[in-house]
């Protein structure tokens, strides 16, 4: 077989538009980057590359850094968590505000318990489930 040593590549084939557009994409969190290599037909090293220099541009719109990963949950819940009761406590400030803490039957908490409750609510976690001194402390 002959080999050549000429280089074939499309380098400056995709125009900087295209390549600005596909990038917003990814940073909107619409599609990821390789779904959007394929759908711009851009190579997905070029786009990487593209990403990374107006990602890390300091006056430039897109500077901003966004992921659009979401959680997934892996497994069920147990037989004894089902029907569990989480304690609601409603507190009453001097401005007006009514901020809730829930307190979760766990040893540890996560901020995926109180995602979408209201805005400015407590999570707290305790084996009993019950509120004592240390939650609040």
């Amino acid at each position: 077989m002959v080999r050549s040593r000429q280089r074939t590549t499309n380098r400056g084939s995709t125009s900087s538009d295209i390549m600005l557009v596909a990038v917003k994409e990814v940073l909107d969190g619409k599609m990821s980057l390789r779904a959007i290599s394929r759908k711009h037909n851009i190579d997905h090293t070029t786009l990487i590359r593209y990403y990374k220099k107006y990602n890390n541009a300091p006056n430039s719109a897109l500077s901003t850094f966004r992921v659009g990963y979401s959680v997934k949950q892996v497994g069920a819940i147990v037989l004894q968590e089902r029907g569990q009761m989480v304690t609601w406590l409603l507190q009453l400030m001097h401005w007006g505000t009514v901020p809730a803490a829930f307190v979760f039957p766990r040893v540890h908490y996560k901020d995926n318990f109180i995602r979408g409750g209201p805005p400015g609510s407590l999570g707290l976690a305790h084996p009993s489930g019950w509120m004592t001194e240390i939650n609040f402390l």
